[in-house]
């Protein structure tokens, strides 16, 4: 939504002409989450939760793109396996 700006001058000499401010989005943080292990060794079904703060708009979207890394295990990373 813009903001109209008007400011009006010492001792009633008038005012300035109308600007328009276009505020800006800040681009939502991506929130630390825990991601969920396997449930057991070689087992394809962990999985993590992606939270945004602000929350992403309806206009907005999010593409992914995971690529496996050798990780040591017992880290939270190795879980996406």
């Amino acid at each position: 939504e813009n903001i109209l700006v008007r400011v009006a001058y010492p001792g009633g000499a008038g005012e300035s002409n109308t600007v328009i401010l276009t505020p800006r989005l800040v681009a939502p943080k991506i929130l630390p989450e825990p991601p969920v292990p396997p449930t057991c060794y070689g087992v394809q079904n962990g999985s993590f939760i992606v939270k945004f703060s602000p929350p992403l708009s309806r206009r907005e979207g999010l593409g992914m793109h995971l690529a496996k890394q050798e990780i040591p295990v017992g880290t939270p990373a190795a879980y996406m396996d």
